[in-house]
C-alpha cells in the first residue's frame, strides 16, 4: 500500500519561495486518498507583474507544470480549474 501523509502548508511555501516567488495559496488537487501528494499552487513574483500556478508533487519533489500569467485573475481561475 502506497504512503500516505498530510502535506504541511509550510513545506509547499518553503519551496516557492526558495525559487524566489511569494507563495499565495495551495490546496489539494483532489481529496482522493491517492493523491495525497499532489497540491495545486498559486504564487507571485515579489513585484507582482507576473503570476504561476503550479503542481507541488510531495513524491517526486518540487514545483511541475507551470503556468505563467502577467493577470492575477487568470491565476486565480486556473488555480480554481486545475
Amino acid at each position: 500500500m502506497a504512503e500516505v501523509r498530510e502535506i504541511k502548508k509550510s513545506e509547499i511555501q518553503a519551496e516557492v519561495e526558495s525559487l524566489g516567488w511569494d507563495f499565495i495559496a495551495a490546496r489539494p488537487i483532489s481529496y482522493q486518498p491517492a493523491d495525497w501528494y499532489l497540491h495545486i499552487v498559486l504564487a507571485a513574483r515579489p513585484n507582482r507583474t507576473e503570476y504561476v500556478t503550479w503542481i507541488f508533487n510531495a513524491s517526486l519533489g518540487g514545483l511541475h507544470g507551470g503556468r505563467y500569467t502577467p493577470s492575477l485573475e487568470q491565476a486565480e481561475n486556473d488555480y480554481s480549474s486545475r
